[in-house]
């Protein structure tokens, strides 16, 4: 999951596992200052209702940001693409949350 940077494969096993048996994990694999604070970002998440579900990614390459989402609106899903040169550093946290129905 981490691997490839998909947060929504992250963040569902963190929320399915917990933190604590996460950093449990850590310990036991031998490393003690290696550990998971909170779950992967979230930006597209916050204006939409938690009861719908999101899977959302950013990106890019230097000087250029992009983002996208797939947001599932009931009898009304859409695809989300954005992408700026505006400022854009290329992003570098990735982030695919996606609630429970």
């Amino acid at each position: 999951m981490i691997v490839v940077s998909d947060n929504t494969a992250t963040n569902m096993l963190i929320d399915e596992l917990g933190m604590d048996a996460v950093n449990r994990d850590l310990n036991r694999l031998g490393l003690p200052n290696t550990r998971l604070r909170r779950n992967m970002i979230r930006p597209v998440r916050d204006p939409v209702p938690g009861t719908i579900r999101i899977a959302f990614r950013p990106g890019g390459i230097e000087g250029v940001t992009t983002v996208w989402a797939l947001v599932d609106l009931p009898r009304r899903p859409y695809a989300l693409s954005v992408m700026t040169t505006c400022g854009g550093n290329g992003g570098g946290t990735t982030t695919l949350p996606a609630s429970p129905a």
